[in-house]
């Protein structure tokens, strides 16, 4: 009995340590792991290599810094390469973090260039987007200096510059109000969400969607990588959608007795530093309405760790609204498009930019015109000489003379410019003032406080009226702002079509989903799903699925065929024999004199196609995006992805997000290998064109004409002829009654 007690006196010793270790494991989770890593400065700011000219001159990077991070260390690495022609004495290259300088290097002409090291202390950098300012004092001489001689000049290689850092991420805040707090554009890091589901039900798998779209869209312009799975998946956020037995089982959580539409945070099992967000409901419309609720941006997401979803009412938005895009045939502010008043001053100052985003698949009228409204001043003192440049999208359209040397205001100069210089999607307006000061002669004080000039905010833009038609197919469409899918941004016109029930084309059609209303700038609230072949449906269809599941119709219908003896159209030779002939041309032109011609870009050279076979490896690793008319109703468009496998195909979906591989996505078809996808990416032009939109009766009949011009003149000869004839007898009868009533 002795012997009985010691052996569970031992196991009380061992086992009581073992049992506390593991409670103060649950309680207390394991402390967030420092993250290193090293980010090119491209990623974070749209630079490129930059020139500082003059005597001094800057330029300021704007630094995203997350909320959710804690900086212990980052360090800027950058390169640079200065004029042989400076001094050493007084050049020099300082670089500022939010006005705070950080460090001075000499630019010495015997050792031109140089690698750099600067410490970004963690105390200067704070949430939201800070300032990095490289400014230059150039010098050549230390008399009789010319502040804008050429040879005054530094080249800061930012493109090939990056800043190391070590952070942590902070601990997640309980409330919902925190969605922000976890998605926001200033994480430049891998953004890895997961979306759990019970299975993949349409109502599932359409809930998980919008919510994705609402991430997506939150993240502005940087990639989200969505996985789906039945479980929570550890390392990165999890969204749990369902019921509430499913969502009560897959968090442990065996408190959550209210049911409905609901939406609630808890941190991950174990990690405070990542975010499990349940939205729940008992049956599709409740998911739907959670979904919705917390995809949507404007919606007063509360200071509590849970809400009940009672209604979801969205505005009704106009058809072609998307991410910053300006309405064919309404006027805005320059404040309404980003630009804020800016005053330049000084020789060689830099210019200003406004964006004109238009909306894909436009054509404007030939005669049709932008309209700037201008309000600006100027300062007196200034050369006769001196302008304000306007180039859009680096044509020079016009120039603004400052030559009234007391200087001026200007309320409403008006510049028109032709509809044809802009595109659809992003055009940029350039105003670049040119000042120079009266006295420039050597060796004589030259005055530049006076080289001013504001151009004010509350400056116009109108936009014309313009035709939505435009000639598909055009994946690069898609990649811009997601056409023709996301033409109403609620995306009701849009149905995914998945040939079987896999989680692999499910996610493959989320990640599709996510990166198109993510560049419209809104979540496709309406979005359907089916797993049933979309016959008879007149919207646009988003295919996603593996070749051997695609019905006999979108195979037929796909610019390809994949498979051991694939066929791909693969572009040799122009054919020249496409081109007008010297009587179309002609006739053109004599058609021109009376009806202006519409306005689009002249036809590309068609190709003389060779059909290439076994373009598909033996691994069934490539994937292709194809887009085309859709079998099932004119005028609208199928986007298909699909490859020989489903890893292959979610895979294929993960490169896609990259914009460096959107960039090359052009054509209609799209072939990449998700494992090297920048080097194998190749877009092709299928050649088979379809339209897309409502041209109207003018502009339709107008575009007729020229498109058949040979046709136009003899119907026009003709029609003389008729009304030739037709006056010939009408002249014959009254001369024959007046001759009968003289008889009489």
């Amino acid at each position: 009995m002795g012997e009985m007690e010691k052996i569970r006196f031992r196991l009380k010793i061992k086992i009581w340590p073992l049992l506390g270790a593991v409670a103060l494991f649950l309680i207390f989770p394991l402390p967030v792991q420092a993250v290193e890593m090293s980010v090119n400065l491209t990623k974070l700011a749209p630079v490129v290599s930059t020139k500082l000219y003059g005597a001094q001159d800057s330029y300021t990077v704007k630094i995203p810094i997350p909320d959710r991070w804690k900086i212990n260390r980052a360090v800027l690495k950058f390169s640079y390469v200065n004029s042989t022609a400076l001094i050493r004495q007084n050049s020099r290259l300082v670089v500022w973090l939010n006005e705070r300088p950080l460090t001075q290097i000499t630019l010495d002409s015997s050792s031109p260039g140089g690698q750099v090291s600067v410490l970004l202390p963690a105390r200067l950098l704070k949430p939201g987007y800070d300032d990095l300012r490289f400014s230059v004092s150039q010098h050549y001489t230390n008399s009789c200096e010319d502040p804008t001689a050429p040879e005054l000049w530094t080249t800061l290689a930012l493109d090939r510059s990056s800043i190391d850092f070590d952070y942590t991420l902070k601990t997640v805040p309980l409330s919902l109000s925190a969605v922000n707090f976890l998605f926001d554009a200033r994480i430049f890091s891998t953004d890895k969400v997961n979306l759990a589901v019970e299975d993949l039900s349409r109502e599932e798998i359409e809930a998980a969607a919008i919510a994705a779209m609402g991430i997506s869209v939150r993240f502005d312009y940087r990639p989200v990588h969505f996985s789906l799975s039945g479980g929570l998946k550890p390392g990165c956020d999890n969204i749990v959608i369902g019921d509430k037995s499913f969502v009560t089982r897959i968090t442990g959580n065996k408190h959550l007795n209210a049911s409905g539409p609901l939406i609630n945070i808890f941190h991950m099992p174990g990690d405070d530093a990542h975010a499990l967000i349940t939205v729940q409901g008992s049956g599709g419309q409740q998911l739907k309405k959670s979904a919705r609720a917390f995809a949507s941006l404007s919606f007063p997401l509360p200071d509590s760790p849970s809400m009940r979803v009672q209604q979801v009412a969205i505005a009704r938005l106009y058809p072609l609204a998307g991410n910053d895009v300006l309405i064919p045939g309404h006027e805005y502010a320059f404040r309404d498009i980003g630009f804020k008043t800016a005053t330049f001053q000084g020789m060689g100052c830099k210019p200003g930019d406004i964006s004109i985003k238009l909306p894909d698949g436009i054509m404007p009228q030939s005669n049709s015109y932008v309209r700037l409204g201008l309000h600006l001043a100027y300062g007196g003192g200034m050369r006769k000489d001196s302008v304000l440049n306007v180039s859009v999208n680096g044509k020079f359209v016009s120039a603004i003379y400052l030559d009234n040397q007391s200087g001026t205001t200007f309320a409403d100069y008006r510049i028109d410019i032709p509809a044809g210089l802009f595109r659809s999607g992003k055009n940029t307006v350039r105003f670049t003032p040119v000042l120079t000061p009266m006295v420039t002669h050597r060796c004589e004080f030259i005055q530049t406080g006076n080289l001013v000039l504001t151009l004010f905010d509350d400056s116009t833009v109108q936009i014309p009226s313009m035709a939505n038609w435009t000639a598909m197919p055009r994946i690069d469409l898609f990649a811009i702002d997601g056409f023709p899918f996301t033409e109403d941004a609620s995306m009701k016109d849009t149905l995914v079509y998945l040939p079987e029930k896999n989680s692999y084309a499910a996610a493959a059609a989320i990640n599709l989903l996510a990166m198109a209303a993510q560049k419209d700038g809104f979540p496709g609230y309406s979005i359907h799903l089916t797993y049933s072949e979309p016959k008879g449906d007149g919207r646009n269809v988003i295919t996603v699925g593996t070749v051997n599941t695609l019905p006999e119709k979108i195979l037929k219908a796909m610019p390809a065929q994949i498979g051991k003896d694939g066929l791909l159209p693969y572009p040799l030779i122009k054919d020249y024999s496409g081109e007008k002939t010297i009587l179309s041309a002609r006739l053109d032109a004599i058609i021109g004199k009376v009806l202006p011609p519409p306005v689009k870009n002249r036809p590309v050279l068609p190709d003389i196609r060779a059909l290439v076979r076994e373009m598909s490896e033996p691994g069934g690793q490539w994937v292709f995006l194809a887009e085309f008319e859709s079998p099932y109703k004119s005028g609208r468009s199928v986007l298909l992805l699909t490859a020989i496998s489903s890893p292959a195909l979610y895979n294929g979906s993960d490169a896609l997000l990259e914009p460096s591989v959107q960039g090359r996505c052009t054509g209609g078809l799209v072939v990449l290998d998700p494992s090297s996808p920048e080097k194998s990416i190749v877009g092709l032009d299928t050649g088979e064109t379809y339209y897309v939109g409502g041209l109207g009766l003018f502009p339709r009949l107008n575009a007729l004409i020229y498109e058949h011009d040979v046709l136009f003149f003899l119907l026009l000869l003709g029609s003389f002829g008729v009304l030739t004839r037709f006056a010939y007898l009408k002249l014959k009868a009254m001369r024959a009654q007046r001759d009968s009533d003289e008889e009489a």
